[in-house]
């Protein structure tokens, strides 16, 4: 998992993001309103996510849902998943 240390120490110094961007690909993003996490689909530690609006990114579905699984378990704000083409789901909404 790369640029979750970012997240947290946002999340520590009283100035959480408005929402967090987590993809398989790519280079992680220290923007502090929406910054980029790049992770393997074998990361489970998302305790960084309490509380968070999180944008879930990528190609395969299976990777997709056993990250959501992790990310489930951390209680972010909101969870939103896109993966493959057309395909969608919104904590809020399909839960």
């Amino acid at each position: 998992m790369k640029g979750h240390d970012f997240v947290n120490n946002l999340q520590l110094a009283g100035k959480p993001p408005k929402a967090v961007f987590i993809d398989f690909v790519g280079q992680p993003d220290d923007d502090p309103e929406y910054p980029v996490v790049v992770v393997d689909v074998k990361d489970r530690d998302f305790r960084w996510v309490r509380g968070l609006r999180v944008h879930l990114n990528g190609g395969d579905p299976d990777h997709v849902h056993s990250i959501l699984q992790a990310l489930k378990i951390c209680a972010p704000a909101r969870v939103i998943c896109n993966y493959a083409p057309g395909l969608y789901w919104d904590s809020e909404v399909d839960a």
